[in-house]
Order: C-alpha cells, then sequence, then structure tokens
C-alpha cells in the first residue's frame, strides 16, 4: 500500500509528539507524589499499574468488566455476633480487638485473614442514644492501624483516621457522648497507605445506633430473624483459597469475583411469609453495587447513612457506592412469587438466595409508620426549613484523576496541609465536582468525616427520594456536580475522601479544619 506524502509526514510528527510526551526529561509531579507514598502502597500499585483486566475498575472508563458469580445458595448465611458492653457508672464499655488468623471461607481451605474481636470481621456493636461509650480498643496485629467509626460523630481525636494510629500491642480508649439518631454505620482501620489491604482482609464490622422511639415505627427488631444485617465485599482468592491482596491489587480499585456477605460464600438466606428489614453496607474496597429482587417486586427503603426517612419509599432497586448504607424492608408475606427468590445485582448475578417458609414462632407484622419527628444533624436555620440552596457555596471541592494520579483540588494528601477550614456549628454550603479525563473519568464516592449532611441537588436537580435522608458517603459521577448542607459539631481536624479505598491510599483525600 502507498501512502500520501502528507500522510506520511502527519504519521511522523505523530509518532515524534509521542516520544516526547513518554519521556519527559524531568520526573512528573504524580511520580515524585507517588514517591511519597507509603512504601508498599508504591510497590504494590506500581504492579498493579498495568492490570485494569485482572480485577481492577473503571468507571466511566470504569467498566466493572469482573463479573459476580452467582451464589450457589450452599452456606446459611452468618449473622454477625452482638458486642456485649458492661456498664460501669453509667458508661457503656466494650471490648474491641484487632487480630490475625485464619478462616475458612472456602471449603477445605484456611484463608489468612484479619477480623475484630475474631479471625475475620467483626461483631455488631450496638450503642443507645444519649449513652456515655468507652471503647477499649487493643491492636494486636504486627502493623500500625486505627479504628474509623463512618457515619458516627465523635470528636476527631477518636475519629479513628489516619493521624490516629495504635501501634502494635498497644490499648488505646476510644471515650465518646453517642448523640446521634438511630442509624446503621460501621466501622474499618483507616491507616494512610494500608487501608485497602486491611479491609480486604477482613477489618470490618456494624455499628447500630438504636433509641426508645424508633421503636414506634413498627420496623423489624428482631435481631437475625427479621432484621438482618448483610455487609457486601466483592474479593478474588488464589488456587489455595488465600486473599492475596498484592497479588491481585488495582491503583483504580481492586475487584473481585467472588461476592462475601457477612464473610459467607456462595450464601443462602432462610426467611419468614412477613416483612424483613435488612441493613446494607457496600463494605467493598471500589464495586459499586446495585442490588434488587429477581422477581422485579418493589420493597421499601426506610433509611440511608445518616438514619431513618422521614416517610418510606417504595423503589425496585438500590445502588450503593464503597461505604454508603441503606436500610429497606422487603414485606415477603405480599410477594407473589416466592419460588426461586433472589437478591441479583444489574448483571443478574444471584447475589443472595432467599428461601422463604414459615415456621411455629411466625406472628403477624404491624404495619410501618412514617418517621415524623427525628431532630436534625444540622443547624438551627435549617431546623425551621431554611436551607440557602441557592447560595453561593462556602466550599468548592474538585476530585480528579485515575491510578495513581488522583487529587483533590490539585493536591494530593499531605498531614501537614490544611485544604479546608469550616466553622462550628454553622450549616455550610459544600459544592463538589468530578472532573472528567480524557477517558471519560471514574465514580467517585466521596465520604466526609465528623458530620452527617444533607445532599441539596445533582447538577442542579433536587437528589431522588431515596437520598433525601442524612448521608456521609454519596457517589459523584464524572462531569456532576453536588451540592450538600453540613454542620460540624466538634472542633479538629477531620478527612474528606475517595471511598475507594486504593484511591484514599493514594492520596485522594484531604484534611478539613474546624474552628
Amino acid at each position: 500500500m502507498i501512502f500520501p506524502k502528507k500522510s506520511i509526514i502527519v504519521l511522523l510528527m505523530l509518532i515524534m509528539l509521542a516520544g516526547c510526551v513518554g519521556t519527559p526529561k524531568t520526573p512528573s509531579k504524580d511520580m515524585s507524589e507517588m514517591n511519597n507514598a507509603p512504601p508498599r502502597m508504591q510497590q504494590g500499585m506500581g504492579r498493579a499499574h498495568g492490570m485494569m483486566g485482572t480485577g481492577g475498575m473503571m468507571n466511566g472508563h470504569q467498566s466493572t468488566a469482573t463479573r459476580l458469580r452467582d451464589s450457589k445458595g450452599t452456606h446459611s448465611l452468618a449473622i454477625p455476633s452482638v458486642l456485649q458492653p458492661i456498664y460501669e457508672k453509667g458508661k457503656a464499655i466494650y471490648t474491641l480487638r484487632a487480630e490475625a488468623g485464619e478462616t475458612e471461607i472456602i471449603d477445605g481451605f484456611k484463608t489468612e485473614t484479619y477480623g475484630y474481636n475474631g479471625s475475620f470481621l467483626g461483631p455488631v456493636i450496638r450503642f443507645k442514644k444519649g449513652e456515655h461509650v468507652a471503647v477499649q480498643f487493643t491492636n494486636n496485629l504486627r502493623e500500625p492501624t486505627t479504628v474509623h467509626w463512618h457515619g458516627l460523630i465523635v470528636p476527631p481525636v477518636v475519629d479513628g483516621g489516619p493521624e490516629n494510629l495504635v501501634m502494635p500491642g498497644e490499648t488505646k480508649s476510644l471515650t465518646f457522648d453517642v448523640l446521634q439518631d438511630p442509624a446503621t454505620l460501621w466501622f474499618h482501620p483507616h491507616p494512610h497507605g494500608n487501608t485497602s489491604e486491611q479491609v480486604y482482609k477482613g477489618l470490618a464490622g456494624l455499628v447500630y445506633i438504636e433509641d426508645d422511639d424508633s421503636k414506634l415505627l413498627n420496623l423489624p427488631e428482631t435481631y437475625g430473624r427479621n432484621d438482618i444485617p448483610l455487609i457486601f465485599q466483592d474479593r478474588l482468592f488464589t488456587s489455595t483459597g488465600q486473599l492475596d491482596y498484592w497479588k491481585v491489587a488495582n491503583a483504580d480499585g481492586t475487584l473481585g469475583d467472588t461476592l462475601l456477605i457477612n464473610g459467607t460464600v456462595d450464601p443462602i438466606l432462610d426467611v419468614q411469609p412477613e416483612p424483613v428489614r435488612f441493613r446494607l453496607l457496600n463494605g467493598s474496597n471500589a464495586r459499586n453495587l446495585t442490588i434488587r429482587l429477581n422477581t422485579g417486586d418493589t420493597f421499601m427503603q426506610v433509611a440511608t447513612d445518616g438514619g431513618l426517612l422521614d416517610h418510606p419509599v417504595m423503589i425496585q432497586q438500590i445502588t450503593l457506592s464503597p461505604g454508603e448504607r441503606a436500610e429497606i424492608v422487603v414485606d415477603f408475606d405480599t410477594l407473589k412469587d416466592k419460588h426461586s427468590l433472589a437478591f441479583i445485582d444489574d448483571d443478574g448475578a444471584v447475589l443472595l438466595p432467599l428461601s422463604v417458609h414459615k415456621t411455629s414462632s411466625f406472628a403477624q407484622a404491624k404495619p410501618i409508620l412514617a418517621n415524623p419527628s427525628y431532630p436534625s444533624f444540622l443547624s438551627a436555620q435549617e431546623k425551621v426549613g431554611f436551607i440557602p440552596s441557592e447560595a453561593p457555596p462556602q466550599h468548592q471541592v474538585v476530585f480528579f484523576g485515575m491510578m495513581q494520579m488522583v487529587e483533590i483540588n490539585g493536591e494530593k494528601y499531605d498531614p501537614r496541609r490544611v485544604d479546608f477550614k469550616a466553622h462550628q456549628g454553622e450549616t455550610e454550603i459544600w459544592e463538589f465536582y468530578n472532573k472528567p479525563d480524557m477517558m471519560g473519568g471514574m465514580v467517585h464516592p466521596v465520604h466526609l468525616h465528623g458530620a452527617q449532611f444533607k445532599i441539596l441537588s445533582r447538577n442542579g436537580e433536587p437528589p431522588s427520594v431515596a437520598e433525601q435522608g442524612f448521608k456521609d458517603t454519596f457517589a459523584l459521577s464524572p462531569g456532576e456536580r453536588v451540592r450538600v448542607a453540613v454542620t460540624f459539631q466538634y472542633t479538629g481536624t477531620y478527612m474528606l475522601h475517595c471511598h475507594i479505598l486504593e484511591h484514599e491510599d493514594q492520596g485522594m483525600m484531604a484534611t478539613v479544619l474546624v474552628q
């Protein structure tokens, strides 16, 4: 084939340009910042840089190429134990340990894992609104860790951010008051550079906040029977049943083909023909997860991250980005088709088969009521219905980048720098923007420590009814602007970051100083 002379010249120019772009004479800002990352993160993510087809996630360029395999329904769903406190002088005292161990997740294999008060995952901790709490936390790992109370409004000194390290063998007393309304929260580690690995290996657990008023709403409340926690986490196991994080780690978020629910592989859940409350947590490192019934039936959403909605809403599916929670109620008595029932994802993969059968302890449920009177997390202005949604935002936050080149407002995390300053007790508007790149961009789950907030708008439009409750985490799509109203109750330094854990570890995190 003979090419025209003009085409040859253009081709040569493109080759020369590519050579100039591909061989910089000096290290780029992004490479120098990567070199400032924790050493193991540099090493692991360096290997992961070229692994986009083997467990990584790009969304926009974010393709969920790693499809979840169907649950075979061969193992009964594990229900986490409940951590019991002891009471001394009006204080609820809990004992919590981070430890390494072995767990038979896959039949016939002992997997090396991390867990709280056990070898894998952790117990449910049930706090009561208004109580004074002391968590005696011991780090029995061979590496530093923290306990971050995701969604819990506590002072920064006990929030469990990267500055709150607990060294191997050390015990710390984490003391705080539980001031917020009923909600489903969670706890996990947050050591900078190692969060993704520690969560992947099993450090995660749920927190319930409860009070007497919520019992008046007739929500199902028998733990383990009609009040069921579901912790969703995708993992990729080796041929010997191990969770070798650094073998599969991906700089844009590590995906797996096997879904664990409450640490159970191939789970199935037996339920009775009654309303069942599911407390959903997407505890994955990076996967966005859509959950629906394979029959197409609707179910009721009753809560978001920060607590109960004012009124239940009927939905057919719910999508949670990493770190997000929701509470739903499925009335198994009214479903027309109770056979071959399952929760599935948007690809049709079977997440959790559901077996409906009546037992001798079955009792008719009462109708679920609206939630008319829970107070706000925000200021007195917001409580009387005033949120200046059209006013200029006090803070503008831009998320940008992928892999090692992630940043917030053009910067990577530096604990010595203050990125944002907020005022205690004042409701402020924060505007978040996900700046697209040449490949489209990624969905970034935004998490703000130390507060619950309300989403005011997405691209100028009101949020869906399913997002009108209090939130601490939300998905930010490429090109999207989201405005939220937030009030901080405590002074000090909190974190703001992407909850794709690999992005967080590589510096997609900022500091917020509340004064």
